[in-house]
């Protein structure tokens, strides 16, 4: 049986997001694990130790921090919704109402 080095593992996991820029919105799968239980224990414990956010399942947040006011910034749901039509390889358009405000031909959401 393979013996598994879990602070080399946890290390290069935090070392990686350490390595990302502020503000970026990433996944579980980004990291290389060989056992995906073990990954969720990982990001857990970085969640809990305030260094990362979690936004959802699987979907974490290296927060960026703003002195103006004087707290984390959040992403909006257009970012959340943007980083996640690039994992997934896939586009995003908006319908109706919406894309009439997106578009500037209404004030109205």
């Amino acid at each position: 049986m393979k013996k598994v080095d879990i602070n080399s593992d946890y290390q290069q996991i935090y070392s990686k997001i350490k390595k990302m820029k502020k503000g970026t919105i990433f996944f579980s799968d980004d990291f290389e694990c060989s056992d995906k239980a073990v990954l969720r224990v990982y990001l857990a414990r970085i969640v809990n130790e305030g260094f990362i956010k979690r936004l959802g399942q699987g979907i974490f947040l290296y927060p960026k921090y703003s002195k103006l006011i004087g707290s984390e910034l959040i992403p909006s749901v257009d970012e959340i919704a943007s980083a996640l039509s690039k994992k997934e390889k896939s586009r995003i358009a908006p319908s109706g109402s919406y894309a009439l405000y997106k578009a500037g031909l209404t004030t109205q959401v």
